[in-house]
């Protein structure tokens, strides 16, 4: 018994000391409740909603007209509160980014006046509870912008402070630098788990670019709960699946005929080498059953098929160096989400 009490206490220390290696993902929406002279009303049910995928979340206003969710996914929201005697809010449209805490206070009328009040609710231009110097890049963003890699991490580049090391042969997002520190002092988390080397500042678990929501760069000023990271630090949500089942298939090539020669070929008078490269990738997602249990899934697949060209410069000594010689490139990334809601708690 003994022996089962200390094994307990042993796995409590680790997951204790483990937690702090997660990082904030979720957002959450909080505000105070009051009537049309500012008084504050305790006991308002309120009613969150995820558009997306149908989840719902409640909750009550406390004795000072506080609310709160918490743990929210990313994603877009409808909030309903409701209170007898007063017109019920509908507030639609609430947008959550990763780590967002987003600010909605809720005025309510008295119901003779006015049945149902809609609000639109509207993403805030500052966050001033927070002082980290960070950016959302967005799943438009990641949508849209041209990545020749389909490396979502290198839109890290798009932000001020940041830079690229090409000294270093690595994976690209690697050697992407933040606030002019070392790139190895770079921090990953996906989905709030810990996802890099302390060695080398290299990602773990690469996701397919149809994989990523969304992820959040902190520059610089990252808050208490990141620990010990100095560098730049990234923090990547995966997509999910909604009430609707959507895909997306793509196909992306490139061979010799689009691009030129360089500069060792012309010098050995070789031939433009053979080049070959193609991606492709393939996702679905949607309900198992509405409102509760979705998944999401995606695969991508990148082959290339390339030459080099070695010019010694002493062709009379060193000719069976000389030539052009080929190398292949294979690359498979899969993905599959589930999430489940058990409640609405």
């Amino acid at each position: 018994m003994n022996r089962l009490v200390m094994t307990a206490l042993a796995l409590a220390v680790l997951i204790g000391l483990a937690a702090p290696a997660r990082a904030q993902v979720v957002g959450q929406i909080q505000g105070t409740v009051t009537d049309a002279q500012g008084a504050v009303l305790p006991g308002v049910s309120l009613t969150l909603r995820n558009s997306e995928t149908g989840a719902v979340r409640t909750s009550v206003s406390e004795g000072d007209g506080q609310y709160r969710f918490a743990g929210l996914q990313p994603g877009t929201y409808a909030l309903k509160a409701e209170l007898q005697g007063f017109a019920t809010v509908d507030v639609e449209r609430l947008t959550i980014n990763i780590g967002l805490q987003l600010q909605q206070d809720l005025k309510m009328q008295l119901q003779s006046l006015q049945e149902t009040v809609t609000v639109t609710g509207e993403a805030p231009v500052i966050e001033v509870t927070r002082t980290e110097m960070a950016q959302v890049i967005t799943q438009e963003q990641i949508d849209t912008l041209p990545m020749a890699d389909r490396q979502p991490a290198s839109l890290v580049l798009l932000l001020p402070g940041t830079n690229m090391d090409n000294t270093q042969v690595r994976r690209a997002q690697a050697n992407i630098g933040a606030g002019g520190i070392n790139n190895q002092m770079n921090a990953y988390f996906l989905d709030g788990a810990s996802n890099w080397s302390t060695n080398s500042g290299q990602q773990h678990a690469e996701m397919p670019q149809l994989a990523i929501r969304e992820f959040r760069v902190n520059v610089a000023q990252a808050s208490a709960e990141h620990g010990g990271n100095v560098a730049g630090l990234v923090s990547i949500v995966t997509r999910s699946g909604t009430n609707r089942f959507s895909g997306e298939a793509l196909e992306y090539f490139k061979n010799q005929n689009l691009q030129a020669r360089d500069k060792n070929a012309e010098d050995v008078g070789a031939p433009k080498p053979d080049y070959k490269r193609n991606n492709w990738g393939l996702s679905l997602g949607g309900p198992v059953l509405k409102d509760k249990l979705h998944f999401y899934s995606a695969i991508e697949y990148q082959t290339e098929n390339k030459s080099f060209t070695v010019n010694t410069g002493q062709p009379r000594f060193y000719s069976a160096l000389e030539g052009v010689f080929p190398t292949d490139y294979r690359r498979h990334k899969y993905f599959l989400r589930g999430d489940w809601q058990i409640n609405q708690a």
